[in-house]
C-alpha cells in the first residue's frame, strides 16, 4: 500500500512542514518524514528514500535558487581575532528556524539510512 501512495503522502508532509507554523504539525511532519524514510529503507525502495531527502533538502533553503553567478560584497566580522566572512545565505539560514530544523532532520535521516540513498546524494553533497 505504501508503494502506491508514497508520492502524495510525502508531498503532503512536505507541504505541511513548509506551510504551517504550529509546533504540533511540524513535529508530526518530522515524524512522517522519518517514518517514510524507514519504510523506504525497510522495503528497499531507494526512489522513495531519495524523494524524502530531496523534499527535506528543499525545506532547508540551502539549495541555490538559481545558478546565477554574481560576485557579492560580503561583510566580514572579527571572531576571536580572526576575520570571518558572513554570506547572505548564512544570515538567511540563521534566522530560518524551519530550515535549520529541516537540515537537522535531513542529516539525521541520511546518517541512519545513508546506504539507501541513490540520487539523493546530489542534494546532500556539493560537487566541486
Amino acid at each position: 500500500m505504501f508503494k502506491s501512495v508514497w508520492k502524495p503522502v510525502i508531498s503532503a508532509i512536505a507541504y505541511a512542514f513548509i506551510s504551517f507554523d504550529d509546533d504540533y504539525i511540524i513535529q508530526r511532519a518530522i515524524a512522517g518524514f522519518r517514518q517514510c524514510a524507514t519504510l523506504a529503507r525497510h522495503f528497499h525502495l531507494p526512489d522513495i528514500f531519495d524523494f524524502v531527502v530531496v523534499s527535506l533538502s528543499q525545506a532547508t533553503t540551502l539549495l541555490p535558487e538559481s545558478l546565477q553567478i554574481r560576485v557579492p560584497n560580503y561583510p566580514t566580522v572579527e571572531v576571536e581575532g580572526q576575520s570571518v566572512t558572513v554570506s547572505n545565505l548564512s544570515v538567511k539560514f540563521g534566522i530560518n528556524f524551519k530550515g535549520q530544523l529541516a537540515a537537522v532532520v535531513l542529516f539525521n535521516i541520511v546518517n541512519v539510512n545513508g546506504n539507501a540513498l541513490r540520487e539523493g546524494w546530489t542534494q546532500v553533497c556539493e560537487e566541486s
